[in-house]
C-alpha cells in the first residue's frame, strides 16, 4: 500500500501518519496493517480474496459497530481494494470459560437483531462434496423451522477479540442472512465444545428451549464447509 496515497486522505490531514506496520496475525482474505498517527490507531485491510461484496461488508460492519460489537469502518476504496477501520485491542482465545460463553452468547444475540436485506446463504450450494451423511444432514435441517437473521458466518477464534468485559467481532466478509443456529453451531465447533459445554452455551444464547439435533446438524455442515474452504487454499 502506497503511504503517500494514504497521507493525502482527509482522515490524516490534521493527524499525520507516524507508522504503518503489518499486523502480527494475518487473515486469509486480507493483508492487515496497523496505522499509527499522532492521535489515533487504525487498521488498514488490503483485500486479497476476490468475489466478496466489500460494500456489503462495510455496511453490515457499520451496523454492528453502531451496537458496539464491531470496529467502526471509516473508509472504503473499492477501486484500490482497501478499507480502513478503527483498531481494536484484544486477545484471541482458544478456550472459553462460562463467563466468556455468556458474553459471546449475548453478543450474538445483539448481532442477530440487525436487519439485512441480503438473501439467505444457500449453504448446500456452497459445498462441492455431498456425501450421504451430508445429504441426510441437510434434509434434517430442512425439517426444522428456519430462523433467519444476520449471521457472521465465520466465528473462528481469530475473528473474536476479547477484552475484560467485552468481545468484539471482526472480519465481516461472509456476514449474510442465515439461520441463527449456524452461528451458534460454528462457535461450538470452533471451540470444540463437549456436549456439556455446548448445552451451556446454547442455554445462554437461546434462554429457553432449542433443538439439540439442529445444533449438531449445523456443526457437521460447518465442519464440511471449513474442510472444503481450507482445502481450496
Amino acid at each position: 500500500m502506497n503511504r503517500a496515497v494514504l497521507e493525502k486522505l482527509p482522515l490524516f490531514k490534521n493527524d499525520p501518519i507516524r507508522s504503518i506496520e503489518p499486523v502480527g496475525t494475518q487473515g486469509y482474505c486480507n493483508l492487515n496493517y496497523r496505522i499509527e498517527t499522532t492521535r489515533h490507531t487504525y487498521l488498514l485491510r488490503v483485500f486479497k480474496e476476490e468475489g466478496i461484496d466489500r460494500q456489503k461488508e462495510f455496511d453490515l460492519q457499520q451496523k454492528a459497530a453502531n451496537l458496539s460489537i464491531a470496529p467502526r469502518p471509516l473508509l472504503l476504496d473499492l477501486d484500490a481494494g482497501w478499507m480502513i477501520t478503527e483498531f481494536v485491542k484484544g486477545e484471541h482465545l482458544k478456550v472459553m470459560e462460562e463467563s466468556r460463553m455468556k458474553l459471546l452468547a449475548k453478543t450474538l444475540q445483539t448481532l442477530h437483531t440487525i436487519e439485512t436485506d441480503t438473501p439467505p446463504l444457500a449453504l448446500y450450494d456452497l459445498l462441492k462434496e455431498r456425501s450421504e451423511t451430508i445429504e441426510r444432514t441437510f434434509k434434517l435441517v430442512e425439517s426444522y423451522p428456519k430462523e433467519i437473521v444476520l449471521c457472521h458466518n465465520d466465528l473462528n477464534p481469530k475473528n473474536l477479540l476479547w477484552r475484560e468485559n467485552h468481545v468484539t467481532l471482526i472480519d465481516f466478509e461472509y456476514a449474510a442472512a442465515n439461520d441463527r443456529y449456524f452461528d451458534v453451531a460454528a462457535v461450538c465447533e470452533e471451540f470444540s465444545f463437549s456436549q456439556m459445554a455446548q448445552a451451556n452455551f446454547c442455554s445462554f444464547y437461546f434462554e429457553g428451549d432449542y433443538i439439540v439435533q439442529k445444533v449438531e446438524a449445523y456443526r457437521m455442515i460447518y465442519r464440511q464447509l471449513c474442510h472444503e474452504w481450507f482445502e481450496g487454499r
